[in-house]
């Protein structure tokens, strides 16, 4: 019984630092394109918190398509007139379009 509360804290533990490692890199994309300038995990600055895009895409089983667009192309009216600018020059690693929406889609 031992042993196997050692391997499930172990494992617990290493998913747990799995888990910070990718909210962190998350986040630092998050810094390094600018999406911190408008946005804040809980709070509403220029636009929308990151919590408040969750909560609106929820149960949208295609919201992560749909959210990769807008930032690729920009656009408007979602959120009354506040505009999300378009990103698709300043990110060209795609994969990273994934990683800060998934992030963003996890805020609760």
């Amino acid at each position: 019984m031992k042993f196997s509360q050692s391997v499930l804290v172990t494992l617990l533990f290493f998913i747990s630092v799995s888990f910070a490692h990718a909210e962190s890199a998350a986040y630092e994309l998050a810094q390094r394109y600018g999406c911190m300038a408008c946005h804040s995990a809980k709070e509403e600055l220029i636009g929308p918190s990151f919590k408040a895009i969750a909560d609106k895409y929820r149960s949208d089983a295609d919201a992560k398509n749909k959210l990769i667009a807008k930032l690729k192309a920009g656009g408007s009216g979602v959120w009354g007139v506040k505009v999300q600018p378009a990103y698709r020059d300043e990110i060209k690693n795609q994969q990273h379009y994934g990683v800060l929406i998934d992030w963003v889609l996890s805020q609760h």
